[in-house]
């Protein structure tokens, strides 16, 4: 057995076993006979079947997969088993995760820890422990974890580094990863629990808005927030099992579609299983079928809840099969408006990556044809907010026309939608597009404030950039401690040295004012990012 099977096999091999009577045997029987049928829906059928059988056929389903011989069979038997998670382990590991308990810190001098594969995982948890000073424990009531962790290995050929003040955070992440198991903060003590699938939804849930979002709009939040490091959430776990392939791959990805497809499970978990497919793609150009046939199936079926609709379609927008293209072309030129407008919103965040539906659409002359046809019907439609979505993406596409128009056009009350239509308006060059930009430096919300600061100090230096400069120097008395953030940290960006062209009118002024807000600012927030902007500004 591979290692990926091996895992889950001993992850779920010490969960209890409830005796299960002859009617539930019969049932398991023949469901699991069905799940080697070609007929898709059948399949899944049986497969969500299963599921919803619970604990009681646990021992039954297993020795069912025992007597399978064929490897398919084998599989989603397996990601059956998986699901049949230990119900007290997960709501108590879910309990913590609300709490919010920050992650320990470690010992003074430990800002570096280095491991390589093959090695087993209990030994790289020992290593984080004796380095970081960490208190790392098990879930004392799952007896069967320890054996599981010990018989658990490190990936050969594979060696990581963390270093920092999250080197223990990040080193640990990394390696209950490689095991499929997770960790949990509790007080002063890291817990490691079963990596269940409603502990799994529950992460993807608090991560509904970050990892994704446009680098601007992920800055703000992360200034409300505070940071978040994708690269050991839940999302990156299930792009890195995205990539894995194999059985790893297979078996996460059944959990997943299951999820996705059964009308018995709720809205919220059925959401949160496509965010977690939407992350075996777009971080390589390699396409999965599979994956965009489950979002495509749910984009068709119109009696899908409008929440499980809006999540598949934004899923598909990161497909890169011709089906996904076709399908995201054929929304566009119908007459299904709020379908359209998931759509229109999710393209503006698939422009910012690499791989995707709309790169692909770029690069066939015919399909490019309709994608511009389809937006500019859109633009003129009758719905002001779809038309209003169409004509910010073609202006965050370039569009001349589009670009225009955007100086006169109505803010989007969508604030996702937002950042874009100021970011297009700045980037438009003409004099009416920009007196509309630095309008919204008197927009009464804080967060839109903020966002024309951090959208000026995108750009370092260049010609030209006094009125930019100078709206950042009124920024730097705002009462919000949002805006004050990103207007010092624009001023550093436009004045810092390593532009390629460096700006210097009013340099010495705003060094002086960033030096006297530094003396005053109460926020530590705010302060470290004033000293920040002196260190790069004055020079």
């Amino acid at each position: 057995m591979s290692r990926p099977l091996l895992t889950f096999a001993l992850l779920l091999s010490f969960a209890p076993a409830i005796r299960a009577d002859d009617g539930v045997a019969k049932t398991v029987a023949d469901l699991a006979a069905q799940l080697g049928l070609e007929e898709v829906e059948k399949r899944d059928a049986a497969f969500s079947a299963l599921v919803r059988l619970g604990l009681r056929a646990e021992s039954v389903v297993r020795a069912e997969m025992s007597r399978a011989t064929d490897p398919e069979v084998r599989g989603r038997l397996l990601a059956v088993l998986q699901m049949y998670s230990l119900e007290e382990e997960e709501v108590w590991a879910i309990g913590q995760l609300r709490k919010g308990d920050p992650f320990p810190r470690s010992k003074e001098g430990c800002d570096r820890i280095d491991i390589a594969g093959p090695a087993p995982i209990a030994d790289l948890v020992e290593i984080v422990r004796h380095k970081s000073g960490v208190k790392i424990e098990l879930y004392t009531g799952d007896t069967g974890l320890a054996d599981f962790v010990a018989g658990a290995s490190y990936p050969a050929g594979t060696s990581t580094s963390c270093t920092g003040p999250d080197a223990a955070e990040n080193m640990l992440w990394n390696v209950l990863c490689a095991a499929d198991v997770a960790s949990v903060v509790d007080g002063d003590r890291v817990v490691i629990v079963r990596l269940t699938p409603g502990f799994l939804f529950e992460r993807l849930g608090r991560e509904l808005d970050r990892g994704g979002l446009y680098w601007i709009a992920s800055q703000l939040k992360d200034f409300d927030s505070g940071r978040f490091n994708f690269w050991h959430s839940a999302q990156r776990f299930l792009q890195l099992k995205g990539k894995e392939g194999g059985p790893g791959r297979t078996l996460w990805f059944e959990l997943l579609k299951s999820r996705a497809l059964d009308r018995t499970e709720s809205e919220r978990n059925r959401s949160m299983a496509l965010l977690g497919l939407s992350k075996y793609l777009g971080a390589s150009e390699d396409a999965h079928p599979d994956v965009d046939e489950v979002f495509s199936r749910l984009v068709r079926e119109p009696e899908s809840p409008a929440a499980v609709r809006r999540w598949a379609v934004r899923g598909l927008t990161w497909g890169t099969t011709d089906g996904a293209q076709d399908l995201v072309l054929d929304i566009l030129a119908g007459k299904d408006e709020p379908l359209q407008r998931d759509l229109v919103d999710a393209m503006l965040d698939a422009t910012n990556f690499g791989w995707n539906a709309l790169s692909k659409i770029g690069e066939n002359p015919d399909r490019l044809a309709r994608l511009k046809k389809s937006l500019s019907e859109l633009s003129a439609s009758k719905s002001p907010a779809l038309s209003l979505h169409a004509t910010v993406l073609r202006a965050w596409r370039k569009d001349p026309e589009a670009l225009a128009a955007l100086a006169e056009a109505h803010e989007p009350s969508d604030p996702a939608v937002r950042i874009y239509f100021l970011h297009s308006l700045f980037l438009a060059k003409t004099p009416a597009a920009r007196d509309r930009f630095l309008e919204f430096r008197s927009n009464p919300e804080p967060g839109v404030r903020a966002a024309v600061c951090a959208i000026l100090g995108t750009y370092a230096g260049g010609k030209g950039r006094g009125p930019d400069a100078a709206a950042l120097l009124d920024l730097l008395s705002d009462p919000a401690p949002i805006v004050r953030n990103f207007a010092a940290a624009g001023l550093g960006t436009i004045y810092g040295a390593t532009a390629s062209e460096p700006f210097t009118e009013g340099q010495e002024r705003a060094v002086a004012r960033l030096k006297a807000l530094a003396e005053v600012e109460k926020d530590p927030r705010v302060k470290e990012s004033v000293e920040a902007a002196i260190k790069k500004a004055d020079w």
